[in-house]
């Protein structure tokens, strides 16, 4: 992120010196200029976020375009168009005019940002009927009693089973917290549980896909879409909900588990 600040601040001082060296370049061209280095710095930052942030399916499920519309919006037409509006060769005051738009770019950058960041995905979490992705900054990664379940550079976004404490009274304990306004069990590490080994749990536990699509031409096309994609069949898979913070969507996994095959844009809630 500092990186891409530093450029954002280069931009402007390349401007400022094409303006005070270059007295018949025009706004134009200052606007060019501008726009250019803009959209290296968006797409810069673009990259790194659904690369290393929200690989996948995350983003569409977990980030969405609401923050990201602003930053766009301040970084790569704003900004550039202002300059298109204030730059003349030569102006006095024109490298403090050029500074104070670099500054609202870095602000904005900074604040989409770090709202990107807080709310990237920690754990993919299977929790009673479904999957869902939960926040890194919202679980204690060394709270997870297993440590080949704790998110690192190689295990970025884990998948983990969660459920509740085979015992009695500690089970009981818990649902009463739930119902009181607590955590629920997939934002409990100290529940988290290795997913391959609990799979044959998670795999009585999905959709009727015949239900779903019988119910909804459109579903029934994209899920068959899908399935053609994959050279399969509707029955070589299982689904379930994917319950993430912009959308919901159905997440499809082979019939023996591991990694999931990919998701369906379409509503995985039966009616």
């Amino acid at each position: 992120m500092s990186s891409l600040v530093i450029d954002q601040n280069q931009g402007s001082k390349v401007l400022e010196k094409r303006g005070s060296g270059h007295k018949n370049m025009s706004r134009f061209q200052a606007f060019a200029i501008h726009l250019v280095i803009s959209c290296v710095v968006v797409l810069t930052f673009l990259t790194i976020m659904k690369q290393f942030w929200y690989p996948d399916f995350f983003f569409e499920a977990s980030a969405g375009w609401g923050v990201l519309k602003i930053l766009i919006m301040v970084d790569l037409v704003l900004g550039p168009l202002i300059t298109l509006i204030i730059f003349k060769s030569g102006k006095p005051g024109l490298k403090f005019d050029l500074s104070v738009i670099a500054a609202l770019q870095v602000a904005a950058l900074l604040y989409g940002g770090s709202v990107v960041f807080q709310n990237r995905p920690g754990y993919l979490v299977f929790a009673v009927d479904r999957f869902e992705v939960v926040a890194a900054t919202l679980v204690d990664n060394a709270a997870i009693p297993d440590a080949e379940l704790r998110r690192t550079l190689a295990n970025p976004i884990p998948i983990v089973y969660a459920s509740l404490p085979e015992d009695r009274e500690a089970s009981e304990a818990i649902l009463f917290e739930v119902v009181s306004g607590g955590a629920d069990i997939e934002m409990r590490p100290e529940l988290y549980k290795p997913f391959q080994e609990n799979f044959d749990r998670v795999f009585i536990k999905s959709i009727d896909i015949s239900m779903l699509i019988s119910g909804d031409s459109e579903v029934d096309s994209r899920v068959r879409a899908f399935v053609s994609g994959q050279n399969a069949m509707l029955d070589d898979f299982l689904y379930y909900p994917l319950v993430g913070k912009n959308k919901d969507m159905l997440i499809v996994f082979p019939r023996s588990g591991g990694q999931p095959v990919g998701v369906v844009d379409v509503n995985p809630w039966l009616s």
